[in-house]
């Protein structure tokens, strides 16, 4: 979880699945804590009865409900001091209105909305408990498998116990299926016992190495589907969008029968690893999983507040970041090392232990009883906890703010003015869904008042779901200085592409957002919304017999982006751009649906020809009507507008050099430039400020497409 929820893509995504894959750490969170349950609270049940372990359970419960509270508001009101993607949206809600939701779990929250699905299952485990207690398992078993069956069959309209505003993932409905049949195993786990050795293992002494050998194998042909989305699905006919397939089969939120099924193979593998290798990964990694696996609780609180904190300092980068980008550090490598420095960090705090007292002293019940003392008083005696008055200060506050406004950000003692703290946290699942009305205003340039020109810009992190696609997908926006508070303005919009292997955070973990607010400041660049869209590694184009990635883009992103914020919708208000990746992305787009986009511009980037990157362009005569080259001679619209840079060091000069012959033979706009440097991040980093001065120069800020250029192409080549 650590590593999923910490900055972006890098290599230890490799094992823990960069939660893209079948099965997440989300799965081993709730089976090991129904497992677990059945267990430990099982014991009880046998030894002291089920009264004390029924109330022994309410009280984790407790214990769970408070710490999810008083997480969600600390990080809630972190985010908007600091101005992080999980801050509330302002508009949205007021204080007091999300103090309540919050208590009365109306609301989820990022990171925490698992905390919440946990609390809930713990609030009804006295009677699955006392069912196990009376050997009545099937009973247990019975009414969960139901409820998942019906949240499966209505597609996710069944809400069990309520709907859960901004919880796209752990529907109770779903996952309590997954706590129960784990807790009836933890149980019953002797019996279980029983029946695995009379059945299963003189069919393990047939399998030659045992069960292992067998699970490596399906676990490997998982591992192999996920990462070709399911290509053979297609090729054998059986699927027209195997990634489309594989998702809806392997969906998160329904958790249906083949992701249980994957999750089954997955920790059987697991299991069998771990007692094969007991001994080598005890000395090898015990000191530094074992601590954080017998603290699991304090170490999931801390490390909420860890991702916040990365994310300011990597994600929105510091000026430490900046200098390791310059000297060529990949950002996959700086997210690599931002992930194994939050797991030390866990693994540090809470050996001091600090958490676990925070937790255990917000967690107490806030009226408990206690056996009594003395001659006279032998029974038991009711006492307050603190946790009460914690409580009653969280009721009378919600309801003393119930109209006060969210803050969008806070001033501190000794700021210096006008300076923007902001970051993202990657993966947070908020979806927007205000519709505005059309307006077309220009902008009011350089009037605005002191207290408008000292509010912050906003990077944020949202999740869409797709139709073209089937399925949630991620994305960035960067919103202006002043979008909160000009509410009447509308902006033109940047679409931004990344490359390859990373993801949307790209251009932000570039420092994208903080130069565009110091050009603004300095009146060198007219403010817009930029988005930051995800493309996987799908070349931003609709693939051959495939997922049709550009029309994901080109419709989807921006019939959205239009319809939740408040954008100039029209074609000379929309650029897209991208690098390496996303530069061919941005190319074929602009090319493709001249409708939408009016400006291109395309920064490094990789024009592969369809021979040489079959697997993932197609055949040749497919690959044509995405080419930017070919494109270049058939398109029978230009754009308004257009640049196209290049690292000398480039192994695709030569067909830049092509490109941009092709433009200019055709009377095309196009800004070529030629700069030192090779094709790595450094390059990108280094020329931002071009990049957006150059969308600032040529989008449209007013209702009426000006732009449209003279039919002359601007060739400059400069080394520097």
């Amino acid at each position: 979880m650590v590593v999923d929820h910490v900055a972006g893509p890098s290599p230890l995504h490799v094992l823990t699945g960069g939660n893209r894959f079948f099965v997440s750490a989300a799965e081993g969170f709730v089976f090991i804590s129904g497992f677990l349950v059945g267990i430990v609270y099982g014991a009880k049940v046998r030894r002291h009865g089920w009264p004390l372990a029924a109330r022994q359970a309410l009280g984790r419960a407790f214990t769970l409900y408070a710490v999810s509270v008083w997480l969600t508001l600390a990080a809630a009101f972190l985010s908007s001091a600091f101005g992080l993607g999980s801050a509330p949206d302002p508009q949205q809600t007021t204080i007091g209105r999300f103090l309540l939701e919050i208590m009365t779990f109306q609301r989820a929250y990022y990171l925490v909305d698992v905390m919440q699905l946990y609390t809930l299952l713990l609030a009804v485990t006295p009677p699955a408990l006392w069912l196990l207690h009376r050997g009545h398992w099937k009973w247990l078993l019975a009414p969960s498998f139901g409820i998942w069956l019906s949240f499966q069959l209505s597609d996710g309209q069944f809400q069990v116990p309520w709907p859960i505003q901004d919880n796209p993932v752990f529907a109770f409905a779903s996952w309590q299926l997954l706590f129960f049949g784990a807790m009836a195993l933890g149980y019953e786990r002797v019996a279980v016992q029983r029946v695995w050795t009379r059945f299963a293992q003189p069919l393990r002494a047939r399998v030659p190495g045992g069960w292992l050998p067998l699970l490596t194998v399906l676990v490997g042909f998982m591992i192999w589907l996920s990462m070709t989305d399911g290509a053979i699905l297609r090729e054998l006919g059986l699927v027209t969008n195997s990634a489309a397939a594989l998702d809806t089969w392997f969906d998160k939120t329904r958790l249906p029968p083949l992701r249980l099924l994957a999750t089954a193979i997955v920790f059987a593998f697991a299991w069998s690893l771990v007692n094969r290798f007991w001994g080598i990964l005890t000395r090898a990694s015990g000191w530094l999983l074992l601590p954080i696996g017998t603290r699991a609780l304090a170490a999931y609180v801390t490390h909420v507040l860890i991702v916040a904190i990365v994310g300011a300092v990597v994600v929105n980068p510091s000026a430490a970041t900046r200098y390791l980008i310059q000297l060529g550090v990949s950002i996959p490598a700086l997210n690599l090392v931002s992930q194994i420095f939050a797991v030390l960090a866990v693994w540090i705090i809470v050996r001091s232990r600090t958490p676990q007292r925070m937790v255990a002293w917000l967690g107490r019940p806030p009226v408990r009883t206690a056996r009594g003392s003395g001659d006279s008083d032998t029974g038991r005696r009711w006492m307050v906890s603190p946790s009460l008055g914690a409580l009653a200060f969280l009721v009378v506050g919600s309801v003393a703010a119930l109209a006060a406004p969210w803050p969008s950000g806070l001033s501190f003692p000794g700021e210096p003015s006008g300076e923007q703290v902001r970051a993202t946290v990657p993966h947070i699942e908020a979806t927007a869904t205000a519709k505005r009305g059309i307006a077309n205003i220009r902008p009011d340039t350089g009037n605005e008042s002191a207290n408008q020109a000292d509010t912050k810009s906003t990077l944020l992190d949202r999740t869409f779901f797709s139709p073209t696609l089937g399925r949630e997908i991620p994305y960035g926006i960067y919103l202006p200085p002043n979008y909160q508070v000009d509410t009447n303005r509308r902006y033109p919009v940047l679409y931004l592409l990344h490359g390859a292997p990373t993801n949307y955070t790209e251009w932000a973990q570039l420092g994208l957002a903080d130069v565009f607010d110091e050009l603004i400041a300095n009146g060198q660049a007219q403010p817009f919304i930029v988005v930051f869209v995800e493309g996987e590694g799908s070349y931003y184009f609709n693939h051959q017999d495939g997922p049709a990635w550009g029309d994901y883009v080109a419709r989807d992103v921006v019939q959205y982006i239009d319809a939740t914020e408040r954008t100039l919708p029209d074609p000379a208000s929309r650029a897209i751009g991208g690098l390496s990746m996303g530069g061919l992305g941005a190319l074929q787009l602009g090319l493709n649906y001249p409708d939408v986009f009016g400006i291109i511009g395309a920064h490094g980037p990789a024009l592969w020809a369809a021979d040489e990157h079959p697997d993932v362009l197609g055949s040749p005569d497919y690959y044509a009507q995405y080419d930017p080259r070919e494109l270049a001679r058939t398109a029978g619209r230009q754009p308004l507008a257009a640049w196209l840079d290049v690292p000398s060091q480039d192994p695709w000069l030569d067909r830049d050099n092509e490109l941009r012959q092709t433009f200019e033979d055709r009377g095309w706009p196009l800004v070529f430039e030629i700069y030192e440097g090779e094709h790595k991040s450094e390059y990108w980093y280094s020329h931002i400020p071009d990049y957006l001065a150059f969308y600032s120069e040529n989008l449209s800020f007013g209702s009426v497409a000006t732009i449209g250029g003279t039919g002359q192409t601007t060739v400059q080549s400069e080394s520097r």
